[in-house]
């Protein structure tokens, strides 16, 4: 809402360029014709009463009658076009004479007026910010993979892509299925890259980080080129972090040298494989040199690695991925380096259920389907931990979402809900039946769990692994 003052003497143009050109400069280049209406007390809440232009247009001297001597809202309707009503750029001129303030978390320079509403929403800048600016939408990176290839298979393909480049948008095709990728299919193959790319060129203790395996034929091949690249667009287009590589892994990326001092006695001793005196030590071999021996080790196992980062860190330069990295090396950390994420917590707390009217016996049998669910992950979490081959969470939340991981880019993470639907009646329209599973679209991250098959945990339990295991697919289970 403005407040307009118009000379007594303005004629219909005057007030329209005082609207237009000034107030609202949106309206400047609206061609449709406009008309004013007001409301007739209620606080704004009734209707609005069309305020009809005399002989020679709306004259100030008319619209201080209609609006009692301005002290009465008029509003501005288009008759032929719709009005943007986006926020106006924070340079806008508009704003030109209204005092400016910084925002401390992202830095932008923005009305006083502004900042209340702003700072609520602000999450700062992050790298991710940055790289999903640069990925290029007018091209697209269309790759026809077999679902079991990952990752060899995936990386021969992205390497003979030489039409396109990996800066535009990612779409992903597999073989054999009628699948169209409005972005599910990009994540799941971006997830089971991700982690076969985690396997098969890396090598450690699973949760404490990792180094490249070393392989000068996979330099060769210039493999960890088109793996720094995949990470590049994992991260910018809505993919797992590669949140698996060893601190000081991770200060060479942000670098380009490496830091002694992150190196540890742990790393020696897993990449320990060649006699104490092949790793260039020359002096004596005695318990007293034991710290001189164990640097000798550190920096033979550490340096040979050298070739594979440098061609991983040359791949992740996509989108300007290592600048920001070496601009954030604090904000970017978690992206490589492993932490600690409650998944269960992140699946539960994102949970939209589409429950019946309250107090109804339906709406008692979902709510009870809920807890269900947060039981099953809690189980499945703690069991993974335990078993190795047991059903792991990051399968729950791919079956859900058509991704393993949680949301990296800020947008995607205030926006990522999953759907909660309930089906009673699926008895009444398939007849007498023993089974049912519960229906998935990972594209829009939607479940519908058919009641009636779920009325105790044991039974929910059973049903949601035979799911999870064998639904994977771009079909009904």
């Amino acid at each position: 809402m403005q407040t307009v003052c118009l000379p007594e003497d303005s004629n219909h143009t005057e007030v329209q360029l005082s609207l237009l050109v000034e107030a609202f400069p949106k309206m400047a280049d609206l061609c449709g014709g406009w008309l004013l209406h007001k409301s007739a007390g209620g606080n704004g809440l009734r209707k609005l009463i069309l305020i009809p232009p005399e002989a020679e247009g709306y004259t100030a001297k008319a619209l201080k009658a209609q609006s009692g001597g301005g002290k009465t809202t008029l509003y501005i309707i288009p008759l032929q076009e719709t009005l943007d009503t986006s926020p106006l750029p924070l340079d806008s001129q508009h704003f030109s004479k209204m005092p400016k303030t910084t925002c401390y978390q992202c830095n932008e320079v923005m009305p006083l007026q502004m900042l209340a509403v702003h700072i609520i929403t602000c999450i700062g800048k992050s790298a991710s910010d940055e790289d999903e600016q640069q990925v290029n939408v007018n091209m697209e990176f269309k790759l026809c993979v077999d679902r079991e290839g990952p990752p060899d298979r995936g990386i021969l393909q992205w390497q003979r892509k030489k039409s396109s480049s990996p800066a535009g948008t990612l779409k992903v095709v597999y073989i054999g299925e009628a699948g169209v990728d409005t972005g599910a299919m990009k994540r799941e193959f971006l997830t089971d890259m991700i982690a076969g790319i985690e396997n098969r060129f890396f090598e450690g203790v699973e949760g404490q980080g990792k180094n490249p395996k070393y392989s000068l034929t996979d330099v060769d091949n210039e493999y960890f080129r088109t793996v720094g690249e995949i990470i590049a667009v994992s991260l910018a287009q809505g993919g797992p972090a590669p949140a698996f590589l060893k601190e000081w892994c991770y200060g060479f990326i942000c670098t380009g040298d490496m830091d002694l001092c992150s190196l540890s006695k742990e790393d020696s001793l897993m990449l320990l494989a060649d006699d104490i005196s092949n790793c260039g030590y020359t002096s004596q071999i005695k318990p007293e040199n034991k710290e001189s021996i164990i640097r000798a080790i550190i920096l033979h196992s550490t340096t040979r690695l050298i070739p594979m980062l440098q061609q991983l860190r040359k791949g992740m330069e996509l989108y300007g991925l290592v600048n920001q990295m070496g601009m954030y090396p604090d904000a970017c950390h978690a992206l490589f380096v492993p932490g600690n994420i409650i998944m269960v917590d992140f699946i539960m707390m994102n949970c939209e259920a589409q429950f019946s009217e309250r107090g109804t016996s339906r709406e008692k049998s979902e709510r009870r389907i809920l807890t269900f669910l947060q039981d099953f992950c809690q189980e499945i979490e703690i069991s993974g931990t335990k078993e190795p081959e047991a059903l792991g969470i990051q399968e729950v939340l791919q079956w859900l979402t058509g991704q393993s991981h949680v949301p990296i880019l800020p947008n995607e993470k205030r926006n990522f809900k999953i759907h909660c639907n309930f089906d009673h009646d699926c008895r009444e329209r398939f007849g007498n039946h023993s089974i049912c599973y519960p229906i998935v679209s990972a594209c829009t991250k939607t479940v519908t769990f058919p009641v009636q098959h779920l009325s105790t945990y044991a039974e929910f339990s059973k049903i949601m692994k035979e799911a999870v295991r064998y639904g994977g697919g771009f079909h009904r289970v």
